[in-house]
């Protein structure tokens, strides 16, 4: 009988591409950076201008699911004490949604 091993969760694929998705459409002059512990904030983007690093920054949550929500409008659950945070974060914070069936990140307004 062959060893069982972990198996990797819906959830981390579906974050794993979300990251590649969000790092593909980015500017060249964006620097992700991804803090060490996820409480709420999955990257920290800091904005270069003219080849320098501007102090220009803001936060990223990512969310993702298999497929699109129905209706005129893409949804996403956020925890309440991660909206709470985000909201009185001193930087601006941006939230995407990747839909993996669409391959495509919808971004807040």
């Amino acid at each position: 009988m062959p060893p069982n091993f972990p198996v990797r969760a819906t959830s981390h694929v579906l974050e794993s591409k979300s990251r590649r998705v969000f790092d593909n459409i980015k500017p060249e002059t964006w620097i992700l950076e991804e803090p060490r512990r996820d409480y709420g904030i999955d990257l920290m983007v800091r904005i270069c201008e003219d080849g320098t690093v501007t102090n220009f920054k803001f936060l990223v949550q990512l969310k993702s699911s298999k497929n699109a929500t129905t209706g005129d409008f893409e949804k996403g659950r956020l925890r309440t004490s991660t909206f709470h945070l985000l909201g009185r974060e001193l930087e601006v914070a941006l939230i995407a949604k990747f839909v993996e069936s669409e391959n495509k990140l919808y971004i807040t307004k």
